[in-house]
């Protein structure tokens, strides 16, 4: 049995990071977070944008090695600049090494509310989960509360989007559809500053606590007197620049 890292730091992707990230996808590594292959390759060059704006969040243990990712992607119209501001922005490409701790909960919602504060969509955020993928659908659903997308042309314009992004071999299957409302962004503050409480991550069957250095949320912007606005429903960013450190 592989033994629990002793502590976790919070993490925001450089260019640099990328063999960090691909480790995740070595087999003897994605297989045993991803057994199902659940989790869609990406091109490269998405990869490479992702990684180098700080689209990817990263929990690394005291090694530097990363236990849990979760990727972010800025999805354009077809025929839209791409110098104009995304519209949607995918939250995507989860992978977690340490069960029972909810440590892809926490990193989903680090990810989203890092982007939302840096690089917010002109739309919304959306994920895509497979169908027969009921640990991340509960994970979505249940745990962050992100709204189910059921409109078929609304999904169907969607799948489209984010195909362009995957690897051939994993365009066109069955996924479902969520996406975030001003509600949902209020609830994904108040799960950050949960575990942000209780020390870090800890499993609820062993009573075992990872802890979590959070510091690099302050060094983005996300304060924690910020965190608790938009946890009591401030989402003006106007306001929220006004809360000082």
């Amino acid at each position: 049995m592989t033994p629990l890292p002793g502590k976790l730091t919070l993490e925001f992707s450089r260019a640099a990071d990328k063999p960090r990230l691909m480790y995740m996808f070595n087999p003897a590594v994605k297989n045993v977070s991803d057994p199902s292959g659940f989790v869609a390759q990406r091109e490269p060059a998405v990869i490479d944008h992702a990684l180098a704006r700080g689209g990817v969040l990263f929990l690394n243990d005291e090694h530097g090695e990363a236990q849990t990712v979760t990727a972010t992607y800025h999805l354009h119209d077809k025929n839209q600049p791409r110098t104009q501001r995304h519209r949607y922005t995918e939250v995507g490409t989860t992978l977690a090494r340490l069960p029972g701790f909810n440590s892809a909960r926490l990193a989903i919602t680090a990810m989203t509310l890092k982007e939302w504060w840096t690089a917010a969509p002109r739309e919304r955020f959306i994920a895509e989960i497979d169908v027969a993928n009921s640990g991340s659908l509960h994970t979505f659903f249940n745990g962050l509360k992100w709204k189910h997308v059921t409109d078929k042309n609304k999904t169907t314009a969607l799948q489209s989007l984010c195909d362009e992004g995957l690897a051939p071999s994993e365009r066109g299957l069955p996924v479902e559809w969520f996406t975030t409302t001003p509600a949902v962004l209020k609830n994904q503050a108040r799960i950050l500053l949960d575990f942000m409480d209780q020390g870090g991550l800890i499993n609820k069957k062993t009573g075992t606590l990872i802890p979590v250095d959070f510091s690099a949320l302050d060094h983005v912007g996300l304060t924690r007197k910020r965190l608790e606005a938009m946890a009591a429903g401030t989402l003006k960013r106007r306001d929220l620049l006004a809360i000082q450190p």
